[in-house]
């Protein structure tokens, strides 16, 4: 039961404290000090730390609606595991109310196909994308099991608040999971795959626990070996955690490092091969594909054919800085999410494919000069504006490795069927593109 009292020591405690205290003296009188909500959102999520009720008076109190949902919504999204009693701050029944409970109480609720998802992935089958983040084969969850040495305590304690009951159960540990993963601290990355998977939502909760656990990435082009070393670290407990599960692991760690790579390009002044030096060989797909993405999309290149972007990027992976820059820590880790491999034929099953750059994904080739033709392809495939299909179809029925004129026609089709249904390839995979049978 609430304190009734708490209100009034708030009023007290602001009322004795000048309003012109600085955020790091009392962060609560700096927040009711606030004419705007500028002001306000510097100041709530120190005051929220230190005092939720005082914050939960000024969201209440707010002149607004507006007002009141951009402040419950920047606490719920940056404190998820609070964030059902922050939306119930709003307005009942009102759209803003509906709107924080939708996006910020836990939205897998409403993922309905998540649900009862295994996680397991046939090799071949559908290729890495975000929801087929395999679960690895672990049994019962250590709080299920009483002759375990220990018990998982937040996994014991959503059993023991929610029991069998779903999804509530599942949302609990895909929580607790996240909370563990942003802390970062040791052990953490292990504790936490084992909340997801036991949960419903192991798909989705292992890729946000991938990406909150990795470290800031440096800029592609200054990478801090220091920095990069932290990012090898994370991968080295992954590793770790699943090394029974050699088959979970190799997609787990393919997804980690193709968000981190992307990201460390995105912000980089240009293209260098300087993280080809600082990172295993098995990440190169991930470092062609960043490097290409972060070529098209910084560089004017109208009219360019194919071979003159992949001969410009790979003579820029040629080059080494050396320079180092540290890590911002107030850099967040970015997924690409226009996805141009969305169903997979019955020819495609066996080919071999890496995430892109997050929840998407492509073919990989082992020669790294035929890797990079298809990495510039799916990099174009992201550019704005997108160049015409014929950039992508010209490769069709050429001497280009099968998977570089798959990848081309399969983007050229979506672009211009009728193109694309006007030309003709001796490969069975690529005439299925071209003719547009079963699909984009």
């Amino acid at each position: 039961m609430r304190n009734p009292f708490a209100n009034w020591s708030v009023r007290l405690l602001v009322a004795v404290v000048p309003l012109g205290v600085s955020c790091s003296q009392d962060p609560v009188a700096a927040l009711h000090a606030c004419q705007d909500d500028p002001c306000r959102l510097r100041h709530i999520d120190a005051a929220f730390e230190q005092h939720p009720e005082a914050v939960e008076t000024v969201v209440r109190a707010a002149n607004n609606p507006i007002s009141a949902a951009t402040l419950a919504e920047h606490l719920a999204a940056n404190n998820p595991e609070k964030a059902r009693a922050i939306c119930d701050w709003l307005a009942p029944k009102s759209s803003w109310y509906q709107r924080c409970r939708r996006f910020y109480d836990r939205p897998h609720l409403v993922a309905s196909h998540q649900l009862k998802i295994s996680g397991k992935i046939a090799v071949g089958s559908r290729g890495p994308r975000s929801a087929d983040l395999p679960r690895p084969d672990w049994g019962d969850p250590p709080w299920l099991a009483p002759s375990a040495d220990s018990v998982h305590p937040e996994g014991a304690a959503c059993w023991a608040s929610h029991g069998e009951v779903e999804p509530s159960y599942s949302e609990c540990l895909f929580i607790a999971a996240e909370t563990r993963a942003r802390r970062q601290q040791p052990g953490d990355l292990a504790d936490a795959y084992v909340l997801c998977a036991a949960s419903q939502f192991a798909p989705m909760c292992f890729a946000h626990v991938l990406q909150f656990s990795a470290p800031p990435p440096p800029p592609a082009n200054r990478p801090d070996p220091v920095a990069v070393a932290r990012a090898r670290l994370v991968a080295d407990e992954l590793s770790q955690v699943l090394a029974s599960q050699p088959a979970v692991l190799a997609v787990h760690l393919d997804r980690y490092w193709a968000v981190w790579v992307y990201s460390a390009f995105r912000i980089a002044d240009t293209v260098t091969g300087d993280l080809l030096t600082l990172l295993p060989a098995e990440v190169g797909p991930h470092i062609r594909a960043a490097a290409a993405v972060r070529f098209l999309t910084r560089h004017e290149s109208p009219g360019l054919e194919l071979h003159q972007v992949v001969q410009a990027v790979s003579d820029r992976l040629r080059v080494r800085t050396g320079a180092a820059e540290s890590a911002d820590p107030k850099t967040p880790l970015v997924n690409l999410r226009n996805e141009r491999w969305l169903d997979v034929r019955v020819l495609e099953r066996e080919i071999p494919s890496v995430f892109l750059m997050g929840p998407g994904r492509r073919a990989v080739a082992e020669d790294p000069g035929v890797d990079l033709q298809i990495a510039v392809l799916e990099a174009a495939a992201q550019r704005d504006p997108t160049p015409p299909a014929a950039f992508f179809l010209a490769v069709v029925g050429g001497q280009s490795h099968e998977l570089v004129r798959w990848t081309g026609a399969r983007i050229g089709a979506q672009l211009d069927p009728a193109a694309a249904h006007a030309m003709s390839d001796p490969s069975a995979l690529v005439s299925g593109r071209l003719t547009g049978q079963g699909g984009p």
